[in-house]
């Protein structure tokens, strides 16, 4: 993930009130585009019952995070869905 992302994000939490170590705790884990790592990175946030799980610019990422949890809400951003939207129908909750 590039600085300019982690910077974006920071900035996007600060404008909706969220400021790191006051009032919102921030750790990344990086998988370097190893799907093993993913997958453990994932069973540790899982396992420590974060509040929310972001999986930025990565589909297949994303869709494992949803694989790893029904109760962590997984928040993700994509440039583009070369499957028509795949990604989106696939978080849609039932009954949508």
């Amino acid at each position: 993930m590039s600085t300019g992302v982690v910077a974006a994000f920071r900035k996007g939490l600060g404008e909706t009130g969220f400021v790191e170590r006051r009032n919102v705790m921030v750790e990344f884990r990086f998988a370097y585009n190893d799907n093993t790592r993913v997958t453990e990175l994932l069973a540790d946030l899982v396992s420590r019952r974060v509040a929310v799980i972001v999986t930025p610019g990565s589909t297949s990422t994303a869709l494992a995070a949803k694989a790893a949890t029904m109760s962590i809400p997984v928040v993700f951003s994509v440039g583009t869905d070369s499957s028509g939207d795949r990604a989106r129908h696939q978080f849609e909750p039932s009954g949508w």
